[in-house]
């Protein structure tokens, strides 16, 4: 497989006055948690988990300005939380960002299917974890044999898990595979997705 280390993510949206770089990173994180232990989201209950640290300390961003948006609309950590609800929804993570003063939204497969990896860190980078995913992708659509890994990626989500000697692909490109994390190929060599592999085969579907 060729590297693409050039993969573009989606361009940035407009920064709320007042917001710092560092504090897109923290909602996108947060918000990505929330929605991983929650199947809607909702500003006042995301707002009130902020003020009483559920997610770990939030001292960086001062109290009374959390208590503050939770009346005001217009409070620029309101408008940072639309911001990262449709960056989210951009990169695929939310199932859908309805107008209901904009707040609306409900995590995808893909976000679900990422949850473990979200869960294990304090401040998981989403960035990060989308490109990725973008890099394998770009990867495998650039690849001289594409269709053949594509057929093979969903036959083993249907079958669950092949031996070795069943798989058509050539040795190298099964190897390639398995450093990128996209497969598991235990010590008796039973071939299973990893949940990279299972997150490529959803969003496929979701792109059709």
């Amino acid at each position: 497989m060729t590297n693409n280390q050039d993969t573009p993510l989606p361009s940035e949206a407009t920064i709320p006055s007042g917001v710092r770089d560092n504090e897109l990173i923290v909602f996108e994180a947060f918000i990505s948690k929330y929605l991983c232990a929650n199947d809607k989201f909702d500003r006042v209950d995301f707002l009130n988990s902020l003020i009483e640290n559920r997610f770990g300390t939030t001292d960086a961003f001062f109290k009374e300005e959390k208590l503050k948006a939770l009346d005001e609309l217009n409070h620029d950590y309101n408008k940072l939380i639309l911001r990262t609800l449709n960056r989210l929804a951009y990169l695929g993570l939310l199932k859908k960002n309805i107008p209901n003063n904009g707040y609306e939204a409900e995590p995808s497969l893909t976000l679900k299917l990422l949850c473990p990896t979200i869960q294990r860190y304090l401040m998981p980078v989403i960035e990060d974890l989308i490109k990725s995913i973008l890099d394998l992708e770009m990867e495998i659509r650039t690849n001289q044999h594409s269709l053949s890994i594509l057929e093979f990626l969903n036959i083993l989500e249907t079958r669950g898990e092949l031996n070795r000697s069943e798989v058509s692909l050539e040795s190298d490109e099964l190897d390639a595979l398995a450093q990128r994390g996209v497969i598991e190929i235990s010590l008796t060599n039973q071939v299973t997705l990893s949940y990279l592999g299972n997150i490529l085969n959803q969003r496929r579907r979701e792109i059709r």
